[in-house]
């Protein structure tokens, strides 16, 4: 049986080595517009909900404002789970309540947040930020407000994992001839996985002791 070189790829979640990535607020399908609406903008899931303890429900998309998301009273919380090693998040957002009424939290489960930040009602927009001290994982952040005009959150992820290339295969394809065998991958945590194909050409994962 002949031995065939295996090409180790390293995929990352963007060019450069401090990725950025943008909500404007301005172009996600279906537009939400009430208590229960589910979303996806810039590739991450959205989820509006009523803020605990207050029955009442508004949202308005880029009506009011353009490319702006208004929460009166609302709660958006969008899932982190698909990104790794976030340094730092910033949310724009305007307060119209006179008081501070437009909140921004990062959970890394769902029991109590890790961070709580609030607009001041300071006339203009503020800027909010989160700095990570080191969590590799977080689980979601949440915005809400009684009157709270959300702008834009720009999400900055470290790309430490560089290409390098073991072995090239050039003009040649990648063969295991035994089915039992497959691709061994390391996922972000740790974890390794064995992916193989089944007779319909569909791949499939399989948990496995890294090597």
């Amino acid at each position: 049986m002949k031995t065939f070189p295996i090409l180790i790829v390293c995929f990352i979640l963007s060019l450069g080595m401090h990725a950025q990535i943008i909500i404007p607020f301005e172009n996600a399908i279906p537009v939400p517009s009430a208590c229960g609406d589910t979303w996806e903008e810039a590739g991450l899931n959205h989820f509006a909900t009523n803020i605990p303890s207050v029955a009442s429900c508004g949202i308005d998309y880029n009506s009011i404002t353009s490319s702006s998301l208004w929460l009166f009273p609302a709660l958006v919380r969008i899932d982190l789970t698909t990104l790794v090693d976030i340094t730092r998040i910033e949310v724009d957002v305007t307060g119209h309540c006179g008081t501070p009424c437009a909140n921004f939290r990062i959970y890394d489960s769902f029991s109590a947040p890790i961070f709580n930040a609030s607009e001041t009602s300071t006339p203009g927009l503020e800027t909010l930020i989160f700095q990570n001290s080191g969590i590799p994982n977080l689980s979601f952040l949440e915005i809400d407000g009684f009157e709270g005009e959300f702008h834009e959150i720009r999400i900055f992820v470290e790309d430490t994992c560089e290409a390098k290339t073991d072995i090239i295969v050039e003009k040649g394809d990648v063969y295991v001839e035994d089915s039992c065998f497959g691709v061994i991958l390391t996922s972000p945590n740790g974890t390794c996985f064995r992916v193989k194909v089944n007779n319909s050409g569909i791949l499939t994962s399989t948990p496995i002791p890294c090597p």
